[in-house]
């Protein structure tokens, strides 16, 4: 059976210039957290579902094999396809899943996209959203807003999601682009998807529905686009025009940070002709050449791949995810921490944190540091400033691990190297730049949670994140620690302060380690104030 209750428990920087422009808006960014980090303690909302039905249980660690599995269920689709992501761009493997949609769109399946609209309206913009509406699919955005408005543009939808028919679904840590599926030549990450099937995609169904529902999620007109493309690239090259700079001067920083590319993308575009980005949005959902080579590979090694991803059952299962908001009180009330909270401090004996970033808020302190005291162990696996894609939470992350360090954590850094025995499509790939985007936790030897849930700021306070727990399964939690344990092999292990300032810079480029220089001593303050 399944259990749903609405149950209560007890990054973005908005423009920049040049890289000075860059480091100051971060720098507003992490002061606004500081204000934000002295709220009260507030009944946390979290909608959550229980089931001790039997569900098939899938873990995608490799991307091609994480892409072969959507496709396949979406070939499957009957009635409906219901799709969430933060990042969704217009890489080949999304061609290819778009593609795979109209199709099914085209035989009566009904298919919706709900996108969050901060890093996704670069890529797939209005051109596209009317070219996907008028082969049969429902697009909506989460959150339309100017970068102007910037406490409001704060607060984003981070959910990823894929449900089929009401009967299987896909969550965890992979966008819709290519270098989540291994199919990048300049950088990928290693990622973490947890396939289910039963009962309790309804939950997440239920889910879904909520926040297409939701006010904050709209369809987007093209005068509407027109104004707020407007707008930001205004204030855009306003950031650029202080510095005295071109589009050129923070091309190369941008490669390196999520919201610089974001910000370049739209200046960028601005100097294109209406009828081109009509023209490249036609071209998208027609299958070239090129998108057939790669179906070929990805039917070949994704689903060799596939074949050899962890699977078992899971017969205690919650499906927990926060609701769509914005403001004051939904900061105070956003309640996946307080369900990520529960378990970790209810560990006997270890627990694994598999994440992106670290900086825990202060609930989150608490909890682990009455974990260590009592003598049990914890290990995190996070990026370094090589492998990061944002270059502001890594400085953060140096500021305060020294600390976890004397109270018994273990961290480990991401080298930024494809880990061994990683098979890709071809050679360049495999040299390309790779950083860890798991979301992942496992509880003792038996249990463990997949989702989008980060251990940071954005994700307890700002960010509507979901998660799947699974307990009771020693099997499925021990090929997670195995996959943990293979990708320690290429990590740093940070024994001390020393070993930290030894590898902080290890080949990063001039203009990354200038930002990060400039923002230091406001991430010490962002410190202070967790």
């Amino acid at each position: 059976a399944v259990a749903c209750s609405c149950s209560y428990c007890t990054g973005a920087v908005v423009a920049h210039g040049g890289i000075m422009s860059h480091a100051v808006r971060i720098i507003v960014f992490l002061l606004t957290l500081v204000s934000f980090a002295t709220l009260g303690a507030s009944e946390l909302k979290v909608f959550k579902a229980t089931s001790d039905v039997p569900h098939a249980i899938t873990i995608y660690d490799h991307g091609l094999a994480s892409l072969y599995a959507r496709l396949k269920m979406i070939e499957r689709a009957k009635e409906s396809i219901d799709i969430e992501y933060f990042i969704y761009d217009t890489s080949p493997s999304s061609r290819i899943f778009n593609q795979a949609l109209v199709k099914k769109a085209k035989e009566g399946v009904k298919v919706r996209v709900l996108l969050d609209y901060f890093l996704i309206i670069p890529e797939i913009d209005v051109y596209h959203s009317l070219q996907l509406e008028r082969a049969g699919i429902e697009v909506k955005y989460y959150n339309i807003e100017s970068m102007a408005k910037f406490i409001k543009f704060q607060y984003r939808s981070h959910r990823k999601l894929l449900s089929i028919d009401g009967k299987e679904a896909i969550t965890g840590g992979r966008n819709i682009a290519d270098e989540y599926f291994d199919l990048s030549d300049k950088f990928n990450f290693i990622d973490k998807d947890i396939y289910i099937n039963g009962p309790l995609v309804r939950a997440m169904e239920e889910t879904f529905e909520i926040f297409w529902a939701d006010k904050l999620s709209e369809k987007l007109d093209l005068t509407k686009y027109r104004h707020l493309i407007a707008d930001d690239t205004k204030w855009i090259q306003g950031k650029l025009d202080e510095d005295g700079r071109d589009t050129s001067y923070f091309k190369e920083v941008a490669s390196q940070d999520k919201v610089l590319d974001r910000h370049y993308k739209i200046l960028k575009g601005s100097l294109q002709k209406e009828q081109a980005k009509l023209d490249k949005a036609r071209a998208f959902l027609v299958e070239s050449d090129e998108d057939r080579k790669l179906l070929a590979e990805i039917e070949e090694l994704g689903g060799r791949e596939a074949a050899l991803s962890p699977a078992g059952q899971c017969s205690n299962l919650i499906f927990t995810a926060d609701y769509p908001g914005w403001g004051r009180q939904y900061r105070q009330t956003k309640g996946m921490r307080g369900v990520v909270n529960q378990y970790m401090g209810a560990i006997k004996e270890e627990l694994t944190i598999d994440s992106p970033y670290f900086i825990p808020d202060k609930e989150s302190q608490a909890v682990l540091k009455d974990v260590l005291k009592a003598g049990k162990k914890v290990s995190v696996l996070t990026n370094s400033l090589y492998s990061t894609d944002a270059i502001y939470v890594n400085a953060v992350f140096n500021s305060i691990i020294s600390s976890w360090m004397k109270k018994g954590l273990k961290p480990y850094i991401f080298e930024g190297k494809i880990p061994e025995n990683y098979p890709v499509v071809n050679a360049g790939i495999g040299k390309a730049r790779f950083g860890t985007h798991v979301k992942a936790f496992v509880f003792d030897r038996d249990s463990f949670m997949v989702g989008t849930y980060n251990l940071d700021p954005r994700s307890t306070k700002y960010n509507a994140e979901m998660g799947i727990f699974c307990f009771g399964e020693p099997e499925l939690a021990q090929a997670m620690r195995a996959e943990y344990a293979h990708k320690l092999k290429g990590t740093i292990y940070l024994e001390s302060r020393k070993t930290l300032r030894k590898h902080k810079f290890d080949n990063i480029t001039f203009a990354k380690k200038v930002v990060y220089y400039l923002i230091k001593p406001f991430a010490m303050l962002f410190q202070s104030a967790l």
